[in-house]
């Protein structure tokens, strides 16, 4: 799905009544959990094909992000209250950062949902707070943009084994580390100095210089 809203979706928002909602779905290793703010179930086009999401009501919040014009990384939150302790457990084993996280925002018309939801916000999750009254816990799941992506660096290396990670055949800096111990004398006539039993001949952009073996 893309980031631009229908224009069935466009009208129901900018109608004079309008009757929105929110949905999130949160893919952890374990399984998918989908969730919208209203009662019993909604299914919807997500761009993946119809999705079912389960109803949450009063029982959910959502902290939305918000929209700049600068190309920065703002975050995302979603509640879930009044959780039976049973499924803390799962929440205390599962590994969640990094795992997919999207907020949809839609509208209905005459009960049925305008087609297309529109993605509000994807990103990963981030971190996860539990809050444990005795009975019943609340669970806070913090996401953060794809653009925090941005912020961490690409370190790449001009050796062999960085090169392999692109293209496993590829032996353009095959000789780099050669290079690094030779000192080739231009012209003057003297050998070049080597470490190694002897050297072989070899093209490098078309030039013959001795490698070591």
């Amino acid at each position: 799905m893309t980031r631009t809203a229908t224009t069935a979706l466009t009208n129901a928002l900018a109608a004079d009544s309008v009757e929105p909602f929110f949905a999130f779905k949160l893919e952890f290793d374990s399984g998918t959990t989908r969730i919208w703010t209203g009662m019993g179930d909604l299914a919807f086009n997500t761009g993946s094909g119809s999705e079912t999401f389960l109803g949450g009501s009063s029982l959910v919040a959502i902290q939305p992000n918000e929209e700049t014009a600068d190309i920065q990384a703002t975050g995302c939150t979603f509640s879930l209250n009044g959780i039976d302790n049973a499924n803390i457990s799962l929440a205390l084993t599962e590994d969640y950062q990094g795992r997919n996280a999207t907020l949809f925002v839609g509208a209905f018309s005459s009960g049925a949902v305008v087609a297309d939801p529109y993605i509000l916000f994807k990103g990963f999750m981030d971190t996860m707070d539990i809050s444990d009254n005795g009975q019943t816990a609340s669970i806070q799941v913090k996401a953060e943009s794809r653009l925090v992506s941005l912020q961490k660096a690409r370190i790449r290396r001009f050796t062999e084994q960085d090169q392999k990670l692109i293209d496993s055949t590829d032996e353009g800096l095959g000789y780099v580390l050669d290079l690094q111990n030779r000192t080739i004398a231009w012209g003057s006539g003297k050998p070049d100095t080597f470490i190694g039993t002897r050297p072989v001949l070899f093209p490098l952009f078309g030039l013959g210089i001795p490698r070591n073996i």
